[in-house]
């Protein structure tokens, strides 16, 4: 017993030590990975007095409980009998038992990892191919804030406004540029009450509606096509007739059946004549269709206007011209502020990054899992080899073929490996369908990915234990028996 527990809290604490540098090399992998890429994910994580206690005492108390079963069997052991059995005493059927079941629910858990990861995964890749309305390669964002001091006045704030433009468009390298209050998935959204004469409204919904202020070229920095009436223009000033634009969603849901071009409507009490419709554009969920929407003209300004973001579509790397842009910017507008620059693409990343967080940790957890069973089943099933060998010794000299042996050890691993499928399969789709508001294009019960995890775990399993097989095929029938 001496023996036995003095192994265990060996096994106890070179295991603690080594999972404790592994942990905190993969944290800071993880932390590098994290922070670096298209859109960064800042993490904190610091290794603490009460983090410590738990991950020793975790591994501690898992020793303790399975290092107790080798120990509680010896106890009801009879000594003379073990002592006559020798070296061919089979392995009891508990313990054995209990070995089974530690591999058929390792097996059972990477599966579950394995399919949350492929739905995590192919959600990702899925919200990546959405249309979101527009094209977002080669639009960089700057938001930038005119300090009242320096323009306390609507009219001086506008024409700053005008200068900024004027000064990017010139600029080499720049496509096109557009001003707008609000960009898509900048989580800055706004409301007014609306009213569209003849519209019956169904819910005090329909009394509201979702608008941005941009200026003329939006759509085309945007890529968004117009599919009625006309664009927005520098002419649309404040002592010009007040127009908007509505996006497909808007004209469905209040002009059902009809032109909303030139129909007068009400924002705020405010009359706006609508002279265009645009292609719908996801605003900020890329999983929800697009909501009505109505976009005003810039310099018909709603509000004070001192918040601007400038859109800026160039020929090339975004990133390589945001510092000329700024020095511009400042030349025509020197009490203004410029917040440090993103991409377009960068903003849409940062709506999913719950997502590509998700499904890169439980992917990583999947491989793990799929790793851990893979040693796991090869320690038993070699284990259970070398238990086995005077038997598989007797078949062999008896005329059996190294091909039987072995196809004798893969089945005991093909029964471990379909009972953990068994249980794993409905528990993973059953753990699906609690995730179910955080996958998107994917059902808890899809085939392909159960089979795609079913595959990967089996591959890795019997590669696994194939090498133990083979060995035991090879061994001299005389020699083994002669060792017994």
């Amino acid at each position: 017993m001496r023996q036995l527990l003095t192994e265990t809290a060996l096994l106890f604490f070179v295991g603690a030590a080594a999972g404790l540098a592994v942990a905190f090399a993969v944290v800071r992998l993880l932390l590098r990975f994290f922070s670096t890429g298209p859109q960064p994910i800042q993490l904190s994580f610091h290794f603490d007095g009460p983090l410590l206690v738990f991950v020793l005492a975790l591994p501690l108390l898992a020793t303790l409980v399975f290092g107790a079963a080798p120990i509680l069997h010896m106890l009801r052991t009879d000594p003379h009998s073990a002592m006559k059995e020798g070296s061919r005493m089979s392995e009891s059927a508990p313990r054995m038992s209990l070995g089974r079941a530690l591999i058929v629910l390792q097996v059972a858990l990477s599966l579950i990892l394995l399919v949350g990861a492929s739905l995590f995964l192919r959600t990702l890749r899925n919200l990546h191919s959405i249309d979101p309305g527009f094209s977002a390669g080669q639009v960089a964002l700057m938001q930038i804030n005119l300090l009242e001091s320096g323009y306390p006045e609507s009219p001086a704030r506008l024409a700053a406004w005008d200068r900024i433009l004027s000064v990017v468009r010139v600029t080499p390298g720049v496509q096109s540029a557009a001003l707008s209050a609000a960009t898509p998935f900048d989580t800055s959204g706004r409301h007014a009450g609306f009213i569209v004469p003849g519209y019956r409204r169904t819910s005090d919904a329909d009394s509201l509606i979702n608008l941005d202020h941009v200026s003329e070229d939006y759509f085309k920095t945007l890529n968004t096509p117009l599919l009625r009436g006309r664009d927005l223009s520098s002419s649309d000033v404040d002592s010009a007739p007040h127009v908007a634009l509505l996006n497909q969603a808007a004209a469905r849901h209040y002009f059902p059946g009809r032109d909303p071009i030139g129909v007068e409507v009400h924002i705020n009490d405010a009359a706006y004549r609508i002279a265009g419709v645009v292609q719908d554009i996801h605003q900020s969920d890329l999983r929800e269709p697009a909501t009505p929407f109505i976009s005003l003209p810039v310099r018909q300004p709603y509000d004070r206007n001192f918040r601007l973001t400038l859109l800026v579509r160039t020929t090339l790397p975004p990133t390589a011209l945001t510092a000329t842009l700024t020095r511009r910017i400042h030349t025509v507008a020197p009490d203004s502020l410029v917040k440090e620059p993103i991409t377009l693409s960068e903003q849409i990343d940062e709506s999913i990054v719950n997502e590509r967080l998700i499904s890169t940790l439980v992917g990583i957890f999947g491989l793990l899992a799929l790793v851990l069973s893979a040693v796991g089943l090869y320690g038993l099933i070699a284990y259970t080899v070398a238990r086995r060998t005077p038997e598989f010794a007797v078949r062999l000299a008896v005329g059996a073929l190294p091909q039987q042996v072995i196809g004798s050890v893969l089945l005991g691993t093909l029964q471990l490996l379909g009972i953990g499928l068994f249980i794993g399969v409905p528990s993973s789709i059953l753990l699906a369908r609690a995730v179910r508001s955080l996958i998107y294009g994917v059902t808890p019960t899809d085939l392909s990915a159960q089979l795609i995890a079913s595959t990967m775990l089996s591959t890795v399993s019997l590669i696994a234990c194939v090498l133990p097989a083979i060995r035991i095929s090879k061994i001299d029938p005389a020699s083994a028996l002669r060792t017994e």
